[in-house]
């Protein structure tokens, strides 16, 4: 069961650039965020702790960092946060089906499901999503911001990728765009 499991996520896209702390949008949103324990439900290898200063409780189906506790948090997701800050996993459902993975989703891709969890158990959420978010229909109700980087964002993948905010509250989404981030 675990090594079925461990398939799902063979292909891990790291966040080894830091996608916050040069961004309005991220400034924006965290000025409304309480200052309290940040949920990491897909933390891996735990990059995104050093991006924002922050305690932090990082959870993972395939710990690769000390800080981060093994759960399976589609089938256990963590509550009593109130804000969640993470990268989720990215799978569609088509390739889950040719693969025949041990994975039933609801949605049309794993980020997705992912994204219905956070957003069913947090107030706060920022997730590093594809860019083909923005022409989702889902979950558009509580998106404060969406924060489009156009350049690479993870060394291993060149899939061009973005940030969605999310509140607890319905909001008018904010458009940014990244031509670049400072090196």
């Amino acid at each position: 069961d675990r090594r079925q499991r461990q398939m799902c996520i063979r292909d891990r896209y790291y966040t080894t650039t830091d996608p916050f702390n040069n961004s309005g949008a991220f400034r924006s949103w965290y000025q409304m965020v309480p200052k309290t324990t940040i949920l990491e439900p897909f933390a891996g290898a735990g990059h995104l702790f050093s991006y924002v200063n922050a305690e932090w409780h990082g959870y993972d189906i395939e710990p690769n960092h000390p800080d981060v506790e093994y759960r399976n948090t589609f089938e256990q997701f963590p509550t009593g946060y109130r804000v969640c800050i993470t990268n989720p996993p990215y799978l569609a459902k088509t390739v889950v089906s040719r693969k025949k993975l041990p994975v039933q989703l609801i949605h049309e891709d794993m980020y997705l499901d992912a994204l219905q969890l956070m957003l069913d158990n947090c107030e706060y959420v920022a997730a590093i999503v594809p860019s083909t978010f923005w022409n989702q229909r889902l979950f558009k109700n509580r998106l404060y911001a969406w924060d489009k980087f156009d350049m690479q964002l993870f060394t291993d993948t060149d899939a061009p990728a973005g940030v969605a905010y999310f509140v607890p509250h319905r909001v008018e989404p904010v458009s940014y765009t990244h031509l670049t981030l400072p090196t």
